[in-house]
C-alpha cells in the first residue's frame, strides 16, 4: 500500500513552533464540567439570559467533514450559521445597543469535548490550523468589546439548539460540501490505515495458505493475538503456534510432510490435536480437570486455542480467552503427545 505522493501537497502542514506564552487569552472561560445534569441546566440558563447563545455541532461522513452553528431568537426560530466565532461577532453587531454599553456576552455551547480541550490546550497536532485560527478569530473578537466563553453541553439531550445543530452538521459533512481548511492529517492516517487492513483483510482470506490456522482462528491476528503469546514464556508460545497452526509432531501432519506412512493415532483414530486434547482415551482423567478451568470451552478447539468466530466487530474477552490458553498448554504438555518424535 501506497500513498500519492502529490496528494501530500493538499493535506494540512503543522508549524512546530509553539504559540507565544505571553498571548492574552482567547476566551475568558472554558467550561468543561463533568456531570451532565449540571451542564444542561447551565446550558439552559445559558439559552434565557439576554446574552448571544450559539450552538455548534461537527460530524464526518466517509472522510468528508462538516460543521454548524445554531443560534436561536426570541420566537426559537433556527437558522443555521457556519463558524461559530466569526458568526458571533456578526451577531452582537446585529443587536441593539443598551444604553451607553456596547460590550456584550456570547456563549458557545459545544458538545465535543476534545474540541473544546483542544482549543484549551493549543499544541503541534493534527487540527493545529483550525485550532490557530480559532483562537485568532475569538481574540479579534474580544478586542471589539466582545466576551468569548466555551462551554460543554452533552449531545442528544433533548436541548433545542443541540437538537438543531446535529442535523445541520450531518449536512454539512456530505460530499460537494466545502470549506477553506485543509483535510486533516490524522484523518488521512485513518484513511489510509482503513485501506491497509481491508487489502490485509483480503489477501489473509484469499491465501492457499493457513488454512489450518483460519479454521481455528477466521479473524486476522491482530492485537489480541499476541496478547495471547505476550506473556508466555518462550517453550509454551512455541507449542501454542504448533496447536494453531497444525505444525506439529502428530501422526496426521508427520504424514503429510512424509515423517510417517500413518496418521493414526495408537487408538485406532486419526491423531489431530482435536483428537488429543477433545478424544483421546487416556487423557480422560487429565482432561476432566480442563474442563473445570475451561468449563464449555472444551467443546470447540478454537475456544481452547484463543480463537474467535465472533468477526472482526465482535467483542473478545481477552483475558479469560488467556487463561483457557494457559490451561490448554498446562493439559498438552502434561500428555506428552506434543513432544517430537523424530528419531
Amino acid at each position: 500500500m501506497t500513498m500519492d505522493v502529490d496528494k501530500l501537497s493538499t493535506l494540512e502542514m503543522i508549524d512546530p513552533r509553539p504559540l507565544p506564552p505571553w498571548r492574552s487569552d482567547a476566551f475568558t472561560e472554558i467550561e468543561l464540567e463533568h456531570d451532565r445534569e449540571t451542564v444542561r441546566e447551565r446550558a439552559e440558563i445559558a439559552r434565557n439570559t439576554p446574552n448571544i447563545v450559539v450552538y455548534s455541532d461537527a460530524s464526518g461522513c466517509e472522510g468528508h467533514l462538516g460543521a454548524a452553528i445554531v443560534a436561536l431568537n426570541d420566537g426559537d426560530e433556527v437558522m443555521d450559521i457556519f463558524y461559530a466565532v466569526n458568526m458571533v461577532f456578526k451577531l452582537a453587531h446585529q443587536r441593539p445597543i443598551i444604553g451607553n454599553s456596547s460590550h456584550a456576552t456570547a456563549t458557545i455551547l459545544c458538545d465535543s469535548k476534545s474540541a473544546l480541550q483542544a482549543i484549551q490546550n493549543a499544541k503541534n497536532k493534527p487540527g493545529q490550523r483550525i485550532g490557530h485560527a480559532t483562537l485568532h478569530a475569538a481574540t479579534e473578537v474580544q478586542a471589539k468589546s466582545m466576551t468569548l466563553r466555551l462551554q460543554w453541553m452533552p449531545g442528544h439531550c433533548e436541548n433545542i439548539g443541540n437538537d438543531a445543530a446535529d442535523p445541520l452538521a450531518k449536512e454539512a459533512a456530505q460530499p460537494g460540501k466545502t470549506h477553506h481548511f485543509r483535510p486533516l492529517l490524522s484523518k488521512e492516517n485513518a484513511h489510509i490505515r482503513n485501506k491497509i487492513h481491508a487489502q490485509w483483510g483480503q489477501e489473509w482470506k484469499s491465501s492457499t495458505k493457513g488454512s489450518h490456522l483460519q479454521k481455528i482462528d477466521n479473524t486476522l491476528p491482530l492485537r489480541y493475538t499476541r496478547k495471547l503469546y505476550g506473556n508466555l514464556p518462550r517453550n509454551r508460545a512455541y507449542l501454542l503456534t504448533r496447536l494453531r497452526t497444525g505444525h506439529n509432531w502428530l501422526s496426521c501432519y508427520r504424514k503429510k510432510i512424509g515423517y510417517s506412512d500413518d496418521d493414526r493415532c495408537e487408538c485406532g483414530a486419526q491423531e489431530t490435536a482435536r483428537h488429543v486434547l477433545m478424544e483421546y482415551p487416556r487423557l480422560r482423567e487429565p482432561r476432566a480437570e480442563l474442563r473445570r478451568q475451561v468449563e464449555d470451552a472444551l467443546n470447540s478447539v478454537s475456544s481452547l486455542l484463543g480463537g474467535s468466530n465472533e468477526g472482526e466487530k465482535g467483542k473478545l474477552d481477552t483475558f479469560s480467552r488467556a487463561k483457557t490458553v494457559r490451561a490448554v498448554l498446562a493439559f498438552a504438555e502434561a500428555s506428552q503427545r506434543f513432544r517430537s518424535r523424530a528419531s
